[in-house]
């Protein structure tokens, strides 16, 4: 990559990074909202369902701005904006009133995602190898969030890490106002690909495409809203050592880890192989392993984990090639924006009905649950690769 192409990607590994600490704030804290607040897990589920609707259903709105502004000066808004929203917290007294505030960071933190997808693949010329460095930076703020997040929250209060990470956007937020902007010149594609870069796929391409990101988007909301508590309740439930919120949240945190891993090995393969067939195998592999997770615990629990992880984040960067492939250049903006939607907006569900089967049948019949929906999205996928297969849904 280019010096400019080497400031984009730096720029949205740190905006990626923090979105997912201003997503993945309150899972970790579920236990210690639940005795602030006297919530359910249902409660604190729907929490979080109401700020992961308002994250994607924000980012529809913000893929047709980026397509009439730009990205770069609705990323800096972004920061700005959520870094500020987050610091609201320390007015919250209330479970209604921190429901509001997640709320309102939910639909700041909107922005990004369509805006910063849309700079690589129109600003970039490795997109694969752009995407997975974006990926990577999303996944060390997904792994970190539940760490950072249960430790500050354990030791010094729930309020704090939402603090801290409006702090680090407010700060991110003034670095990229410093960022010189470039008239950037017509992208380069990729050769192995060239012949289908500016391609429209028809209809029936998208519309499978955007099936498989709701169903994705619902595992992963369940699978994560979650996961931090199981952890804590079945890892190592007998131990007294540590803080069993802290333990969770650091165990959460090794799994994300890997799908750190995962964003840089989908990265590399995806300008490099099938991208249906690698998505829908992927895909698969992690609901496989969210099944086996509902049926064990201890060290083995753990390993699962981390690899369930793995293959779920493997298939992040080749999502974003699929879509800059199915849809002309000057839409893109908007087609990232219902790429988010249907994942964080209609999976955003997933939260509170998980949390519905917490409190009904246990927390290990979430990830029993979330594995189907894994399953169903890969089926689609693989309905996708065989299409493109036999060019049904291509055009010459």
């Amino acid at each position: 990559m280019t010096k400019d192409e080497q400031q984009i990607a730096y720029l949205n590994f740190a905006g990626h990074g923090l979105v997912h600490l201003f997503e993945g704030v309150i899972p970790p804290l579920i236990p210690l909202l639940m005795l602030e607040f006297g919530a359910s897990y249902f409660e604190m589920g729907l929490v979080v369902s109401v700020f992961t609707y308002l994250f994607g259903l924000g980012s529809l709105p913000a893929g047709w701005l980026t397509d009439l502004f730009g990205s770069r000066n609705l990323i800096t808004i972004y920061l700005l904006v959520a870094g500020a929203l987050s610091i609201a917290v320390i007015t919250v007294s209330g479970y209604l009133g921190y429901m509001l505030v997640a709320a309102a960071v939910g639909l700041g933190a909107s922005i990004y995602h369509p805006a910063g997808s849309t700079m690589i693949s129109q600003e970039v010329s490795e997109r694969g190898r752009a995407f997975g460095i974006y990926g990577m930076g999303g996944s060390l703020g997904i792994a970190t969030a539940p760490v950072l997040s249960a430790f500050l929250g354990s030791e010094f209060g729930w309020r704090v890490p939402h603090i801290v990470f409006g702090i680090a956007g407010l700060a991110v937020g003034a670095w990229s106002m410093s960022i010189r902007r470039r008239s950037v010149g017509p992208r380069r594609t990729v050769p192995r690909f060239q012949e289908r870069e500016h391609a429209t796929s028809k209809l029936g391409m998208l519309l499978l495409l955007y099936i498989s990101f709701a169903l994705l988007g619902m595992a992963y909301k369940g699978l994560t809203t979650f996961l931090p508590a199981y952890m804590s309740q079945s890892a190592f439930a007998d131990q007294t050592t540590f803080n069993p919120v802290t333990l969770g949240g650091a165990i959460a945190t090794t799994a994300f880890l890997f799908g750190l891993l995962g964003q840089y090995v989908g990265g590399v393969l995806s300008d490099r192989v099938f991208p249906e067939y690698f998505y829908a195998v992927t895909t698969l592999a992690a609901g496989v392993f969210a099944f086996l997770m509902a049926f064990t615990t201890g060290i083995l629990l753990v390993l699962l984990a981390v690899t369930q992880a793995f293959f779920a984040f493997t298939s992040q960067p080749v999502q974003n090639l699929l879509v800059a492939r199915h849809l002309s250049r000057k839409r893109q903006g908007l087609g990232y924006g219902m790429k988010f939607f249907m994942l964080f907006g209609v999976g955003s569900i997933a939260a509170a009905f998980a949390g519905y089967l917490a409190d009904r049948l246990g927390l290990s019949s979430v990830f029993a649950a979330m594995s189907f929906l894994y399953a169903a999205a890969a089926t689609v996928a693989f309905l996708m690769g065989t299409a493109a297969r036999r060019g049904r849904f291509r055009q010459p």
